[in-house]
């Protein structure tokens, strides 16, 4: 075991508050993404299927043992659940409006002027029903593929009332999501 000096460990404890703040940071996109996400998914049993074959097929080819943690390399292999990941996003993102400033007078690639100090707002919840557009994230993929490999969740009351938004700086499903959670016996 190696002792650190003081200054190694302030060091390391500066990591670790940096990282702390990168996770805490994302904590609600992330949340509210991965819960439109999953709500989603329980509509589309045909879709959790999918992935979880993708899944198998990443554990077989790499020689892993279900629970082990997903590397960054098989992660980028899992497409189905990149691109099911990507659709919840469009459909659903996390922060629908958002607005900037411009620091310089500009032009739009679309040929609107937009002057030094203005603001311009743009809807992406809007944006996202236009089918060109799409994004996903890496930790959303991670955190569904571990999710979906060893659980079934089952929205209650899913289909006879469709989730209401809740309005603020994220977009979250008002009341968060009901599921019953079970382990899945037959896990690769």
């Amino acid at each position: 075991m190696k002792i650190c000096s003081p200054d190694q460990r302030q060091l390391g404890q500066l990591l670790r508050d940096i990282v702390i703040s990168f996770i805490l940071a994302s904590r609600d996109t992330t949340a509210a993404a991965l819960t439109w996400f999953f709500w989603l998914l329980s509509s589309r049993p045909d879709v959790q299927q999918k992935v979880r074959q993708e899944l198998e097929a990443v554990w077989a080819s790499n020689g892993k043992n279900v629970g082990d943690t997903f590397s960054f390399e098989e992660l980028r292999e899992m497409h189905y659940l990149h691109a099911a990941i990507s659709k919840a996003l469009r459909l659903y993102p996390p922060v629908p409006i958002d607005t900037k400033a411009c620091l310089e007078n500009d032009i739009m690639p679309y040929g609107t002027f937009v002057g030094k100090g203005w603001f311009v707002t743009y809807h992406s919840y809007a944006m996202g029903r236009i089918e060109a557009i799409y994004g996903a994230k890496t930790v959303m993929k991670s955190i569904a593929a571990a999710v979906i490999e060893r659980f079934e969740m089952e929205v209650q009351d899913g289909e006879n009332c469709p989730p209401q938004h809740l309005r603020s700086f994220t977009l979250r499903m008002k009341g968060g999501i009901h599921v019953i959670v079970t382990e899945r016996s037959n896990v690769y």
